[in-house]
C-alpha cells in the first residue's frame, strides 16, 4: 500500500469510528488496529488524532473554495456544506472550540489556516500579494465566522443551516468582497 493510500485508509477507518464514538473516546491503538497497521505507522502520517482531524478540515475547507472559485458552488452554498460538517463533528467541536483563548487551539489552527488559504488564492488568481488591509479583513471575518460557529454548534435550537449559511455569506467585509469580486463566479 502507497503511503497516500495508507493515509487515506487511516482517515477513512477514523471517520467510521467516528460515527459512533467521540474523538476523545478514539485511541491511536483502535484506529491502529481497526485499519490493520500498528500505531508507529500512524504516527509516521499524523502527530496525533487531534493533527489528523485538523488536516481532515483543512482539505475540506480547500475543496470547499476551489469548488466557489471555480464557479461551482456560490459562497453560500460552500458555506452549506462547511456548517453540515460542523454538525457531524458537533461534540468534538465544540470542545475544540471551547479553548478559543488558548494559543494553541484547534481553532487557532483553523482560523489561521482559512486566512492563509484564502490568501494564497487571491494572490494565485491575481498574480499579485494580498495586501495587509485584505489580510486583515479576512483575520476578522475568519475568527468572527468561527466564534459564531461555535455559539450555533452548542446552542439546541439552532437555526437551519441554509438561514446561518446566508446570514454568514452576508457578513463578509467589503475589502473581502472586492479582493475576490474578480475571481469568485457568481451563479444566478
Amino acid at each position: 500500500m502507497s503511503k497516500e493510500e495508507t493515509r487515506a485508509k487511516i482517515i477513512k477507518t477514523f471517520r467510521e469510528l467516528a460515527v459512533n464514538k467521540n474523538l476523545d473516546n478514539i485511541t491511536v491503538l483502535e484506529i491502529a488496529e481497526s485499519c490493520g497497521i500498528t500505531p508507529q505507522t500512524f504516527y509516521n502520517h499524523f502527530e496525533d488524532k487531534y493533527q489528523m482531524v485538523e488536516e481532515m478540515h483543512n482539505e475540506r475547507f480547500d475543496e470547499i473554495c476551489e469548488k466557489v472559485v471555480g464557479g461551482q458552488i456560490t459562497w453560500e452554498e460552500g458555506l452549506c456544506e462547511y456548517l453540515n460538517g460542523f454538525i457531524k463533528a458537533k461534540r468534538f467541536l465544540i470542545r475544540a472550540f471551547g479553548k478559543l483563548g488558548d494559543d494553541d487551539s484547534y481553532v487557532q489552527s483553523v482560523e489561521e489556516h482559512m486566512v492563509c488559504a484564502m490568501k494564497s488564492l487571491y494572490e494565485e488568481k491575481n498574480n499579485a500579494p494580498a495586501d495587509d488591509v485584505f489580510v486583515f479583513a479576512m483575520r476578522v471575518y475568519a475568527d468572527g465566522m468561527l466564534s459564531t460557529i461555535y455559539k450555533w454548534l452548542k446552542d439546541q435550537d439552532r437555526m437551519p443551516v441554509e438561514k446561518l449559511a446566508k446570514y454568514i455569506s452576508k457578513a463578509v467585509p467589503k475589502t473581502v468582497i472586492d479582493g475576490f469580486s474578480t475571481i469568485i463566479s457568481t451563479r444566478g
